[in-house]
């Protein structure tokens, strides 16, 4: 009796298994899973190499770091502040206005660490796992939102491009770069599918990662207004085309969502004025990391005299950081300056923003050594100046000495940062 269930059992299973594979290859774009596993996979190993071999070679040669508690590992610096949070909340810290505190870390992060830490998993492994699956997501919307405009090969550059630049290590550790960048992502490939109350959610909980992230309601207004004045165009004998204007009400249903970005962030803000009594406490937070509120150009003016030999000298270590920042705020205004004749204007309107939000708030207080401290991992998240560095790198040779050299300079900074120093 038993030999004559087996067979359709067996038939039975592989039915089951089929259903649940055309599902999958329903709701999956392979092409753009395809592409987005390779460079995942491929930075993800090499990651996790040089987090074994480099505390070993460096075991007999202790790096002249300042004296400062930088945790261990890949768990460092801005790790342990998502991850405290997480577990302690926002009223742990000192008076900000004189120390570090929480307060400058917006929420969404640290609260989904603690979500999965409830399911038994530790908060650093939590927060490390959060990172990686969104970076992993993020290159597969990333791929599929170029497809849209490009061919398959320059999404493809674009996706390696990003996860082999130097700061990419943020992608990897338990910092906000990877959910940003989904999050960012998700809202531009929602508008693009005029799925306005999707890329509305998208956006508040990118505003919900991090203090910039309200720039997106920039790009969900010129996507917007690009619907809203739209004209029918002819097409054959008095016909018109599915482009046509909306009506008056559906334009308003399709700005409603918009508002939950600006909405989020105020629930945010009362949250912060409940349990420190400030609701811009997070403001004042960044004084702590030497930074203020002034023109765009004085962290580059600032950096350029810090470097050079007539201001008070500066370690070479300081050098070499200035350097990148300095170097990644050239290269990617060059390219804000070329994708505006080449790019979407609400894709203009973002990277714009990022570098207007980042560039005002320098960290020139105090005499401080690096006003330009952190550029280099805030590019991470200007996804279309990889588009159109993806487009400029047509040439196969010029391409792969840039990937060659942009992954030489990740291992040197990941090898320094797995050792204790601080990159960006």
């Amino acid at each position: 009796m038993l030999t004559t269930e087996r067979p359709g059992e067996e038939l039975a299973a592989r039915a089951g298994l089929r259903a649940a594979r055309d599902l999958v290859a329903r709701r999956v774009d392979a092409e753009a899973a395809r592409a987005a596993v390779w460079p995942f996979l491929a930075t993800r190993l090499a990651l996790f190499v040089i987090g074994l071999a480099a505390p070993l070679l460096f075991s007999d040669h202790a790096p002249r770091l300042p004296p400062v508690p930088t945790g261990s590992g890949w768990l460092r610096w801005d790790s342990q502040w998502f991850v405290d949070i997480a577990e302690h909340g926002y009223g742990w810290t000192a008076d900000p206005a004189s120390h570090f505190s929480a307060t400058a870390f917006f929420p969404l992060y640290p609260l989904l660490i603690h979500a999965v830490s409830l399911a038994g998993l530790e908060p650093g492994a939590a927060a490390t796992l959060i990172a990686n699956a969104a970076f992993l997501a993020a290159l597969y919307y990333l791929y599929r939102l170029i497809r849209l405009d490009w061919p398959a090969p320059v999404a493809t550059r674009a996706l390696w491009l990003l996860a082999l630049f130097p700061t990419a290590l943020a992608f990897f550790i338990p910092y906000t770069e990877s959910l940003y960048l989904l999050l960012a992502v998700l809202t531009f490939w929602h508008l693009r599918q005029r799925r306005w109350l999707a890329a509305g959610v998208a956006g508040a909980l990118g505003a919900l990662t991090r203090q910039t992230g309200l720039v997106l309601l920039l790009p969900y207004l010129v996507e917007w207004g690009n619907t809203v004045g739209s004209r029918p165009k002819a097409a054959g004998r008095g016909r018109e085309t599915a482009y046509r204007l909306p009506p008056p009400v559906s334009s308003l249903r399709a700005l409603l969502p918009a508002a939950l970005m600006p909405l989020a962030v105020a629930v945010h803000l009362a949250y912060l004025w409940r349990v420190t009594g400030s609701a811009t406490v997070f403001l004042h937070a960044q004084g702590a990391w030497h930074r203020r509120l002034d023109w765009p150009w004085v962290g580059i003016v600032a950096t350029v005299q810090r470097w050079t030999w007539t201001h008070p000298a500066t370690t070479p270590l300081q050098q070499v950081h200035m350097v990148l920042e300095l170097g990644a705020v050239a290269l990617f205004l060059a390219l804000l300056v070329v994708g505006a004749w080449q790019l979407r204007p609400s894709y203009t309107v973002y990277a714009a923003a990022v570098w207007l939000a980042a560039l005002i708030s320098p960290a020139v207080a105090d005499g401080f050594r690096l006003p330009l401290m952190s550029s280099s991992r805030f590019a991470l998240s200007v996804f279309p100046s990889f588009v159109v560095l993806a487009l400029l790198l047509r040439r196969p040779g010029i391409y792969q000495v840039w990937l060659t050299a942009s992954a030489m300079a990740l291992g040197f900074l990941s090898a320094f940062y797995v050792v204790g120093g601080w990159v960006a």
